[in-house]
């Protein structure tokens, strides 16, 4: 079977807690012209979000014969994450990020089509946990830098990684055979969804001053992403390897 999916995410920044340090050629004594400006900068810190999004995936028995279609929908989540930047008076900088969040709550929409499943079935289970983790590394250059705003260009690699747990099974659709007649309770694990992304980043950032204690940042970013899925529906198709891109 091959599997092919699609995500969307929207995330708001909750907490944000940083710090910088600064490397010159040399330091000034007593009486001595000053040091020379900073050569190296390095930004670190760490922040909490909230996160909300959806995956969706189409399953095939053969090539254009879709088998059942699996909707993840307003899985949000709460994740820690530490990020830093290093910067060279050049323009050139590497900035990187960590993080790792537990999915709070979620709703799975299965369906099932003709042949394989006949009448069209479409059941909804909840999704009380999961995870996410992430990581990515960025190597760039600003093409302005000044002392109230910097804008760069950057091109690296990132990692997303989520698991979901799918429990209870309730018939929403027009079959009743299955969880219709006898819907399964929300300690049944109905499916277990784990997806891997590798991707080639090529993007855009940005930072800037509003005032002395407000900042800003922005980062945007073109992936070229490699997915490998694995699906397991506990009580019918099994364990479900796929990947795609």
């Amino acid at each position: 079977m091959s599997n092919f999916g699609k995500a969307a995410v929207a995330a708001a920044f909750v907490v944000c807690l940083s710090g910088s340090m600064a490397w010159a050629d040399g330091e000034a004594a007593d009486g001595a012209p000053p040091a020379a400006a900073p050569t190296v900068k390095w930004t670190f810190g760490t922040r909490v979000w909230y996160s909300t999004g959806t995956s969706e995936f189409n399953l095939y028995g053969a090539p254009g014969v879709r088998v059942s279609a699996l909707h993840y929908n307003d899985t949000s989540a709460i994740s820690g994450e530490a990020f830093t930047r290093l910067d060279a008076t050049q323009g050139f900088f590497i900035k990187a990020v960590a993080g790792y969040g537990g999915v709070q709550d979620g709703t799975l929409i299965d369906e099932d089509f003709p042949p394989a499943v006949s009448p069209y079935s479409k059941t909804t289970s909840e999704i009380p946990d999961g995870t996410i983790d992430f990581a990515s590394i960025d190597l760039g250059y600003n093409v302005v830098d000044e002392d109230s705003l910097r804008l760069g260009i950057f091109a690296g690699l990132g990692y997303w990684h989520e698991h979901f747990e799918a429990y209870g099974c309730r018939q929403i659709g027009s079959n009743p055979a299955i969880c219709g007649f006898v819907p399964l309770p929300a300690t049944a694990n109905v499916i277990s969804e784990d997806n891997k992304y590798r991707s080639i980043r090529l993007g855009v950032t940005g930072d800037g001053h509003l005032t002395d204690d407000f900042s800003w940042t922005f980062d945007a970013a073109y992936l070229i992403t490699d997915h490998d899925n694995l699906d397991v529906h506990h009580f019918t198709f099994g364990p479900l390897p796929a990947s795609g891109d």
